[in-house]
């Protein structure tokens, strides 16, 4: 006869790890948060999930959380989604993103135009493309932490933000990151044209003409930021900058001269594009290696027709160090 068998032990740990349970564990947590979320008096109307590592929740007040660990994705504004729909809807009236959130991809969150405050997170290092474009009514962005890149047109048209709060350590800001923002256009906030968030340079009036020097402490230099400048005919950059972003010096045809006071970290694609007058270039920095502008043939300077690294036509560029 054989020996009467027990029943098997429950184990939570194992139940856990079933990929059949998990529907039921997240419906079963949904409804632990939201009896929770309750008892503090908000009522959470909607919860999912972005993808496995984020979700997000619309409390009754319109407040929008996002939280997890990771980027947030970068999102299609020609595929619309229950994500896009959400956020250009009326309900959302404060955005809060939380620690552990890296990154805040491509139109995250565009057109949530009816947001007027937004929290940003210590763990936050990028912010994408067109991320905040269209969010009319938010008045300002306060980052911390280690922010070091702004993608192009980020917070482009967000008309009612007129403070930006950067923190040290930003290595580059897109083309017309701010274009368009409550801070664009406050009157009389450029600096012989140029338009400064702390020490970095984001943009210069198309209209200057003759000589410009930076002010001191700039540290960086913004995609596009004199493109168009065709009357500038000489620029001086202070030791501080060590950054400069993509064609920053894009179509400048009347420039003639460069000057670079401080040790530049790196050259970034199409920083002379077509400044067709370039003849002389001084720095200390881009002389330490005689063999550099050789090896980048192309990258940095024009590209013309006929035009070889190091020449703008015919003309030979001068670089010194005096």
């Amino acid at each position: 006869m054989c020996a009467k068998q027990g029943k098997k032990s429950f184990s939570l740990k194992e139940y856990i790890a079933d990929p059949k349970n998990k529907d039921f564990i997240i419906k079963v947590l949904t409804v632990v948060l939201v009896v929770s979320i309750l008892g503090a008096g908000l009522l959470i109307v909607k919860r999912t999930f972005l993808d496995s590592n984020i979700s997000w929740t619309l409390s009754e007040d319109g407040v929008l959380t996002v939280s997890g660990t990771g980027a947030i994705k970068d999102f299609d504004p020609l595929k619309p989604d229950e994500w896009l729909k959400l956020k250009s809807g009326e309900t959302v009236k404060e955005i809060v993103i939380c620690e552990g959130i890296t990154e805040i991809g491509n139109y995250a969150f565009y057109k949530c135009n009816k947001a007027t405050e937004i929290r940003l997170p210590k763990s936050l290092k990028s912010v994408g493309d067109f991320a905040f474009m269209g969010c009319t009514k938010i008045t300002d962005f306060e980052f911390k932490g280690n922010l070091n890149s702004i993608g192009k047109g980020a917070f482009y048209g967000c008309s009612a933000a007129k403070t930006f709060s950067l923190t040290k350590g930003v290595k580059s800001i897109g083309y017309d990151a701010f274009y368009g923002t409550g801070y664009y256009n406050i009157k009389d906030i450029r600096v012989n044209g140029a338009l400064y968030i702390d020490n970095y340079l984001i943009d210069v009036k198309e209209d200057t003409k003759g000589d410009f020097t930076a002010k001191e402490g700039t540290v960086l230099v913004a995609d596009y930021a004199f493109s168009g400048c065709t009357k500038l005919e000489k620029a001086t950059l202070p030791k501080s900058t060590v950054s400069l972003g993509k064609y920053a010096f894009n179509g400048c045809t009347a420039l003639k001269q460069v000057i670079f006071d401080g040790k530049i970290e790196a050259f970034s694609e199409g920083l002379f594009w077509n400044c067709t007058a370039l003849e002389k270039i001084t720095g200390e920095h881009i002389f330490n290696d005689p063999t550099y502008y050789e090896k980048n043939a192309g990258d940095y300077w024009n590209r013309n027709a006929g035009t070889a690294h190091g020449q703008n036509g015919d003309k030979p560029f001068i670089y010194t160090k005096d």
